[in-house]
């Protein structure tokens, strides 16, 4: 183990700003997969965080969620408009 220092998206609740833990979150990758499948606009293409990235840390990961810093303005959007439905 190495102590790293990285530039990141941090992912917060809005009201308390606290920083949102995917493992509590109760989000399946079923919910994920429907949400996609209904999803009216285009899926953003992001070399630096892929779809398969984002279901990946909301159902298999513990800590604060974060995303790459270079994550394209397409992508934070629709992974906030997802979260926001999926967790209301």
């Amino acid at each position: 183990m190495s102590i790293r220092i990285e530039r990141k998206i941090i992912a917060f609740y809005s009201c308390t700003m606290e920083p949102i833990n995917p493992e509590y979150l109760s989000i399946t990758k079923y919910k994920i997969r429907k949400y996609i499948n209904e999803y009216q606009r285009e899926i953003p293409d992001d070399p630096n965080y892929s779809i398969e990235d984002m279901v990946h840390d909301l159902t298999n990961s513990s800590g604060m969620y974060t995303l790459p810093f270079d994550t394209s303005k397409a992508m934070i959007e629709f992974v906030e408009e997802l979260l926001n439905e999926l967790v209301n």
